[in-house]
């Protein structure tokens, strides 16, 4: 069976089980059918071709005169086209093509297209500096220590290995077993000894209150700064307040322990050599931990970002976090819908991963809005928070008690500085913030619509601008999506598991990016995730990927629900609006320098192009100690850019 016989319900044995949500009967596409815009086509006199789709075409006239008959016949590629005029006006004419256009190769090769070029970061940071930093790392000995402490089937090989890498442990387990030896080191064969005399669950506790002590220690004398120290506090409270909203119990203290080693990216980044002062200095904001320009900058930099950093420094210390730091990265993916993780990254999407990564997300916007005083992060707090079901009333009792009890913990540690109530701003408006332009107002009524219909899928050129204004479109009044609890999927990162709609219960909304780039085993449980979802479901494409003649059973699904995000090709000033966007949110990371959007009206340029270039700009070359030798300073891609 295939799977547009699974979508149309024909001969599907699993149809009983699948339970169907009543979607709204209107569409968001009444043509039903993908345009895409292309380099000028000449077909005669009449005009020539500048949008083409399976169905039809779009003329622009050479002649403002009525074409008459409406039945013509043209040329296009090596093949004869008939069509049929369903409209005109002065400018242009709509074309109905007669059996279709099954050619997508030729439009793939007329299609307009941006120009992008291609991330070669400075310098290359590779897996074994990393493991390098680990080797002299003392916390990572000690989460490796307390992982074996905490298994139930112990390793004795590796725990007396790991226990000799403690000087100071050995006396204490000494005395504890009446080991009288002068010898300065206890030698493996005495640890044995010592698990005789008082018994292995007794040795690992003597191991486990150590290692606990010392690690208070060790973060104590580690301190960064004060902002960590906030920041921890913040996250510990908050996240503790906030679990039980979502069922969720770390009973085994997981959550705590993936959170305590967040910053793990940031201290590798940190110890670099003549990059240790600059880096530093970069790290001053939540926003800047958080931020997903903060990621790029990464990546730019060193190859990898502090995500992906993070995930291997777990891998190679504390396996067992594996499986909960999807959902960290799931938490990013909220915040920061343009965020895209490292391609090697496979998440696997569970309830507990899932709600996890909300409970995060929303500690990541406490951590703005109360340490950084970040009016716009505190309404968007105040609205997410609504909608966990506490009463309006009750909120700011909430959000005083917890930041009540942050500061009594920061001084007990012996910091100085009070955390305030956050003081919510005016909400954010897209329409303000967008052009005003018509195929944004229609864009904008297509998500209006959305609030009833359900269901939209959004095809774009530019893959992450499109997902910042939807980023900016969730936490927006005027939209109406920024009391929604969502989640945001990136397709192409995740495991060859089904989809389950249990996953997802808490969620108002979910957000697949670039369904294109799905596995096709996924696509059954996707479609019953279409059906069956009472929320609202976004979806996203690349118009490049030809989604129509590429993935038609999927298209079929999706056809009344497609809408085009606004083109650069549509309008300037939605091309000129990009750039703006884009120097304004690079602001804070290119060292007080100010973009010139206007060298860029050359061309029609991606996000990622433009800010790759400025970033290059404005980033030191230095070289990489331990690591890969990059290429070049500058990506060729980048090369003639702005000049």
């Amino acid at each position: 069976m295939g799977l547009f016989d699974f979508i149309s319900g024909k001969d599907c044995p699993e149809k009983k089980e699948v339970k169907k949500t009543v979607l709204s009967q209107q569409t968001l596409n009444a043509r039903g059918a993908i345009r895409y815009p292309v380099n000028d086509i000449p077909i005669g006199a009449i005009g020539t071709i500048v949008e083409i789709g399976r169905e039809g075409c779009r003329l622009r006239k050479n002649s403002a005169e009525q074409i008459d008959p409406p039945d013509i016949t043209f040329r296009m590629g090596n093949k004869d086209v008939r069509a049929r005029i369903l409209w005109q006006d002065e400018k242009f004419a709509g074309l109905e093509i007669v059996g279709g256009f099954e050619d997508p190769a030729f439009i793939l090769k007329n299609m307009k297209r941006i120009k992008e070029g291609t991330v070669r970061p400075i310098k290359r940071l590779s897996e074994d500096c990393i493991k390098g930093f680990m080797a002299k790392d003392p916390f990572s000995l000690m989460v490796n220590l307390m992982a074996e402490l905490e298994s139930p089937n112990t390793d004795m090989d590796k725990l007396k290995s790991l226990i000799v890498k403690f000087p100071d442990l050995i006396p204490v387990i000494a005395i504890k077993a009446g080991i009288t030896k002068k010898e300065v080191d206890l030698e493996l064969k005495d640890i044995d000894y010592a698990v005789k005399r008082i018994g292995l669950d007794q040795v690992k506790q003597i191991s486990s209150e150590f290692i606990k002590a010392r690690g208070e220690k060790l973060e104590s004398a580690e301190s960064k700064d004060e902002l960590r120290d906030s920041m921890k506090v913040l996250r510990t409270v908050f996240f503790a307040s906030l679990a039980p909203f979502f069922g969720f119990k770390d009973q085994e203290g997981l959550a705590n322990n993936l959170l305590s080693l967040e910053y793990k990216g940031i201290d590798v980044i940190t110890s670099r050599g003549e990059d240790t002062p600059k880096a530093k200095d970069f790290y001053n904001l939540p926003t800047k931990i958080y931020s997903e320009m903060s990621r790029f900058y990464e990546r730019i930099h060193y190859g990898r970002d502090t995500l992906c950093i993070n995930r291997i420094y777990i891998t190679n210390t504390r396996k067992t976090l594996l499986g909960l730091y999807d959902g960290y990265i799931l938490a990013h993916m909220a915040l920061n819908p343009i965020y895209t993780p490292d391609p090697d990254i496979k998440l696997s999407l569970t309830k507990i991963n899932l709600n996890f990564s909300y409970i995060v997300y929303l500690t990541f916007i406490a951590s703005q809005a109360i340490i950084e005083k970040d009016r716009a992060s505190a309404t968007i707090l105040m609205a997410r928070l609504l909608r966990t079901g506490m009463a309006a009333e009750k909120l700011k009792v909430f959000i005083e008690t917890n930041i009540s009890e942050i500061n009594r913990i920061i001084a007990d540690i012996g910091r100085k500085g009070v955390l305030k109530t956050p003081q919510s701003g005016a909400a954010f408006k897209f329409a303000d913030y967008v052009p005003n332009e018509v195929h944004y107002d229609k864009f904008i009524k297509n998500f209006k619509d959305f609030a009833s219909i359900k269901r939209i899928a959004i095809g774009y050129e530019d893959e992450h601008y499109a997902h910042y204004i939807i980023g900016k479109m969730l936490e927006s009044e005027d939209i109406g999506l920024n009391s929604k609890m969502f989640c945001v999927i990136p397709c192409e990162n995740l495991a060859s598991e089904d989809l389950q709609g249990s996953a997802f219960s808490f969620f108002g909304i979910i957000v697949f990016k670039n369904i294109d780039k799905l596995n096709s085993s996924l696509l059954r449980s996707l479609v019953k995730l279409w059906n069956s979802f009472e929320g609202g479901i976004i979806l996203t494409f690349s118009k490049y990927s030809l989604i129509d003649f590429n993935y038609k059973d999927l298209f079929v699904l999706l056809r009344k629900y497609v809408v085009d995000f606004p083109s650069y090709f549509d309008d300037e000033k939605i091309y000129h609006k990009m750039l703006d966007h884009t120097a304004a949110y690079m602001k804070p990371y290119t060292e007080g320098i100010t973009i010139n959007a206007t060298k860029y009206y050359g061309g029609i340029f991606a996000m990622n192009t433009v800010r790759g270039s400025e970033l290059l700009n404005t980033l030191p070359g230095s070289p990489d100690e331990g690591g890969e030798p990059a290429q070049k300073a500058k990506p060729q891609g980048y090369s003639n850019i702005g000049r």
